[in-house]
């Protein structure tokens, strides 16, 4: 990729890399590329969540922005709630995994809903609450990674590229039997 727009690795100020949730196999993979090529460049590494890269395609509105991605499992999703501030977004409170009734529940004021099938997820939260909803389709793109992860190297702040681990909302279904049928 580098060479395909006539850079090297030397060129660059900065590694970022989504943390995920999302694919399990993926944000592994990702992660750990991002952290290799971070430490044997000597560059500064910045882990970026999947949910506040896709909650920054959303940044031009005032209201609060809840980013939502699928688990993959029936209407369950990831959230998380994002404030917007002079340019700058904070996330308010802690991540959310449940069905989009649990979701319906915490939104309780006209929001902005950003992900992948927000339409049909705001129909459905729409329905149980009345509250007026915009909603944004959108995918958290490699774009808002590296501009978020760009801002955080310009703070000064970086990851450690060794301890650096992906965001794992739930436990893969692979730990699940493990635990399970653990005598």
């Amino acid at each position: 990729m580098l060479k395909g727009v006539g850079l090297t690795l030397n060129k660059v100020q900065g590694i970022g890399v989504g943390l995920g949730p999302g694919s399990w196999t993926g944000i592994r993979v990702g992660v750990t590329v991002g952290k290799m090529l971070a430490y044997a460049s000597e560059k500064p590494l910045c882990g970026v969540p999947s949910l506040e890269a896709l909650a920054w395609s959303a940044r031009d509105h005032s209201l609060p922005v809840y980013a939502v991605i699928s688990v993959g499992v029936g209407d369950a999703v990831y959230a998380a709630r994002y404030n917007v501030k002079n340019d700058e977004m904070s996330r308010v409170g802690d991540y959310f995994i449940g069905d989009i009734k649990g979701l319906a529940a915490l939104i309780t004021e006209p929001c902005v809903l950003v992900g992948t099938g927000a339409a049909s997820y705001t129909e459905k939260i729409t329905g149980e609450s009345g509250i007026k909803i915009k909603a944004i389709e959108a995918n958290p793109g490699g774009a808002a990674v590296a501009f978020l992860a760009a801002r955080r190297l310009a703070r000064g702040e970086s990851d450690d590229a060794l301890s650096l681990t992906p965001l794992y909302l739930k436990e893969s279904t692979a730990k699940v039997f493990v635990n399970k049928y653990k005598p």
